[in-house]
C-alpha cells in the first residue's frame, strides 16, 4: 500500500499500539452502498511505522485485513489494515 499519512497517533485501549492512517477520497462500495475506507498501517513498535510523524508518505508491504470483518458493522466505515512486524515491512 501507498498513500499520504493524514494523523499518527497511539492506538489500542492501553494504547500499545501505534497507527498511521488516511482515509481515501473515493469511497468503496458494500451491497451497492458508498462505503468510507481508512487505510491503516499498524504496528506495536512506533518507529517501524514513523508514528511520530503525521505527514508524509507510507509504503507498506505484506497480507492487508480489512476490519471490522462484520459486514453489518463495515455499511459505515471499513479500514484496510496492514500490521507491520518486520522493520522492513513499512517506510516513510
Amino acid at each position: 500500500m501507498w498513500g499520504p499519512v493524514h494523523s499518527a497517533d497511539a492506538a489500542g485501549r492501553n494504547h500499545d499500539s501505534y497507527v498511521i492512517q488516511y482515509e481515501a477520497s473515493n469511497r468503496v462500495h458494500i451491497d451497492g452502498k458508498p462505503v468510507r475506507l481508512r487505510v491503516a498501517v499498524r504496528s506495536t513498535q512506533a518507529e517501524r511505522i514513523g508514528a511520530t510523524t503525521r505527514s508524509g508518505q507510507v509504503l507498506g508491504y505484506g497480507c492487508c485485513q480489512l476490519f471490522p470483518t462484520d459486514p453489518v458493522k463495515a455499511r459505515r466505515q471499513i479500514e484496510l489494515q496492514l500490521w507491520v512486524k518486520q522493520p522492513w515491512q513499512a517506510t516513510r
